[in-house]
């Protein structure tokens, strides 16, 4: 993953048609959005296999620890019951 550094490059301006550079009610003065042409732009296209796997890798983990441990507490609620049930049926008797 590479990242381009584009601070020479200066803002666009398109406006939409019909508005005019004087009809912006933006605030004047100290107080005015500075326009800057300083952005960082990652590229993806140059990632490697590695950069990819390693950017998948943490998601996928994470996926599958909160599918196993969602199983997990199904599967005790349900052995709970079960149990429940049966010391329900040894006291009646």
């Amino acid at each position: 993953m590479t990242i381009e550094d584009n601070s020479k490059v200066p803002p666009t301006t398109s406006e939409p048609e019909g508005i005019s550079k004087g009809s912006t009610s933006l605030p004047s003065g100290d107080n005015a959005p500075q326009k800057k042409g300083h952005f960082r732009r990652i590229v993806l296209a140059d990632m490697k296999l590695k950069d990819w796997i390693t950017l998948l890798l943490i998601p996928l983990i994470l996926t599958t620890t909160g599918f196993l441990l969602n199983n997990l507490d199904k599967a005790n609620s349900q052995l709970s019951s079960q149990q429940q049930a049966l010391q329900t049926v040894l006291d009646q008797q």
